[in-house]
């Protein structure tokens, strides 16, 4: 069917401002998403790389030490529970929401199962004027960022003065305001509105084609705010970076994670020994080559300079440290044993 297809054709329902908008998101969505793709696996790389390295034993001993205390309490699996249902509940969220942008961009133009909700962006009709001495006994008003359901017309003859519509004005933009006149012309009615709180009349006269549909003085506050911003294109592109940024980050954090295990499977033993009252304290020791010499430096600062063949011994009372042969030297906060483990790189 032709009528119903023809909202999809894109000259009859964007306007130059429109596609101006949607070219604009488009190229402030790629670019966002380009910009979070660069950080986060330069991110993912930076870690990794520190994990190998040794550099972040300290954060990765102490996290195990607290995770297995936390697994022995009672309420650990209810936590488990209850954030697992917070990320499916967030996942779905985005996911509807997203589609039912899409969905009223696309309907934007006809009625679904003869109802349609419309979000309110003006305040028109959110009080009484006292110059409307008509609204006296009429309490329906409408506040701003409302969301509100209409229903359709069948016919002309449906609408009575003072309901409230909504219509298409000369600008095709929906105006959404009472009737307050009805005249009839060789057979054609012609609708006269005004917002309840404005003090005169549409400009623009309305008939039957014109018209929307009629109020059926069903809303919910302010939600309208959230969906004139859904429906809008920015609106639409800024979903879509958050549910392509959710995935990016979910992989770069997975990958960090499987490396987190890798790293732990060579520090168990650190791990099983160490107690929580008893916490190892990290220095990350890097030895540069230079010619004969080796230059030693302690969490970024230099220390000395020996010879090419005497820097493995120059420091063995530093806490956790990275030689070239991949040992790791831990020293607990208190008492002075040592534990060395060869690690497999």
């Amino acid at each position: 069917n032709p009528h119903i297809f023809s909202y999809l054709r894109i000259g009859d329902i964007m306007s130059k401002v429109e596609i101006i908008s949607l070219i604009v998101s488009i190229i402030a969505l790629v670019s966002l998403c380009a910009v979070f793709t660069i950080f986060l696996i330069n991110f993912c790389k930076k870690s990794i790389s520190d994990i190998k390295l040794g550099r972040q034993d300290e954060d990765i001993i102490i996290s195990e030490i607290e995770r297995r205390k936390k697994e022995q309490s009672k309420n650990s699996k209810t936590r488990k529970i209850f954030k697992q249902i917070g990320s499916i509940s967030f996942i779905v969220f985005v996911v509807i929401s997203l589609s039912y942008a899409i969905f009223a961009k696309i309907t934007e133009r006809q009625m679904v199962f003869n109802s349609k909700s419309l979000a309110v962006a003006s305040g028109s009709m959110s009080y009484k004027n006292e110059v409307n001495t008509y609204l006296d006994d009429i309490d329906n008003q409408i506040q701003t960022f409302d969301l509100i359901w209409v229903d359709k017309v069948e016919s002309q003859e449906d609408l009575q003065k003072y309901d409230v519509i909504a219509y298409r004005n000369e600008s095709n933009t929906i105006i959404i305001h009472r009737i307050i006149n009805i005249i009839e012309k060789d057979g054609t009615k012609y609708f006269y509105t005004r917002g309840d709180a404005n003090n005169m009349t549409d400009t623009f006269v309305s008939t039957f084609n014109d018209i929307v549909g009629i109020y059926n003085n069903k809303r919910i506050p302010l939600v309208g705010m959230f969906i004139l911003f859904l429906k809008s294109y920015v609106g639409i592109a800024t979903f879509i970076g958050v549910v392509y940024y959710v995935y990016l980050y979910d992989y770069v954090t997975k990958k960090i994670s499987d490396e987190t295990k890798a790293r732990l499977e060579q520090l168990y033993l650190v791990i099983n020994d160490v107690q929580e009252q008893n916490l190892p304290k990290s220095e990350f020791v890097q030895y540069i080559h230079i010619n004969d010499k080796v230059y030693t430096f302690i969490d970024g600062q230099f220390v000395n300079k020996v010879e090419n063949d005497n820097y493995s011994s120059s420091h063995k009372d530093v806490y956790l440290s990275n030689d070239e042969q991949g040992t790791i030297i831990v020293k607990k906060k208190k008492g002075n044993s040592k534990k060395s483990i060869t690690r497999e790189d």
